[in-house]
């Protein structure tokens, strides 16, 4: 009797190592949430902004591999199984990827835009109370340096 929970054990090493154990996990709950939802009750149709979000959460899941979930999201959501096209978001948001952004999922493009901002907005206002101290010329000069090395 040990050696078969021993060998139950070792299986279930192997499993969770390789992450097999948690894929399955994943694609049972997906079929649990299939099988519960109602296919009889209409679900409300989802506005401009909310097939954008699905679709750029869809392509951050996809990318990052989490099959089961982007599969959850397609089915409750009622997405198409045809993901809307890159440049057709990128016009929709007004972003502009350069090519070798593009290998990136949008949402990581817009993560990095926005806190890139926030870096030179946080410079920005860092040099307007050193200039307060006398200090706005070293400032200034640090601050363009880095503005243009970050672009």
């Amino acid at each position: 009797m040990a050696q078969i929970e021993e060998l139950r054990s070792a299986l279930a090493d192997v499993l969770e190592k390789r992450g097999i154990l948690e894929s399955v996990r994943g694609r049972i709950r997906s079929e649990i949430f299939n099988a519960l939802d109602c296919k009889d009750v209409a679900k409300p149709k989802p506005n401009n902004d909310t097939i954008l979000i699905n679709e750029l959460i869809r392509e951050y899941l996809e990318y990052n591999n989490y099959k089961y979930t982007a599969s959850t999201l397609k089915s409750e959501s009622g997405q198409s199984d045809l993901p809307l096209s890159r440049d057709f978001i990128e016009s929709e948001l007004h972003v502009k990827t350069m090519r070798q952004s593009r290998k990136l999922p949008l949402l990581y493009t817009l993560i990095n835009d926005f806190s890139q901002r926030g870096k030179i907005s946080d410079q920005k206002n860092s040099n307007m109370a050193s200039s307060r101290t006398g200090q706005a010329d070293d400032e200034m000069h640090s601050y363009s340096k880095s503005y243009l090395e970050d672009e």
